[in-house]
């Protein structure tokens, strides 16, 4: 789920759940005595602000909450810098009218 238009120089955020496979590995060579080779699927969550900018350009940053394996804490973060090819901005509904996440019947 995301709030936003997709409009250019607009900001974003976002906000989402999932199931996440999370590894930790960790071998003897580096750890001596104590290697670590785990696997878990945890359920988790992500969090995200982005900002559109130009017209199908955009940055984006990130947080994934997924638990811990082995004692590990797998959350990550993200940043992201990216073009998209489609313009959310020209969305069209089945109708062929522009539309958006807020307004489907917009004109």
């Amino acid at each position: 789920m995301g709030l936003g238009n997709g409009s250019a120089n607009e900001p974003y955020v976002g906000v989402g759940v999932g199931i996440y496979g999370n590894t930790v590995d960790v071998p003897a060579a580096l750890a001596p005595g104590a290697s670590v080779d785990e696997t878990a699927t945890k359920l988790g969550f992500r969090l995200l602000l982005g900002m559109n900018f130009a017209e199908n350009a955009f940055v984006e940053a990130s947080y994934r909450l997924s638990g811990s394996t082995a004692d590990v804490q797998t959350g990550a973060y993200g940043l992201s810098l990216g073009y998209r090819f489609q313009n959310p901005v020209h969305r069209k509904d089945l109708q062929g009218r522009p539309c958006s996440f807020f307004t489907p019947d917009a004109q």
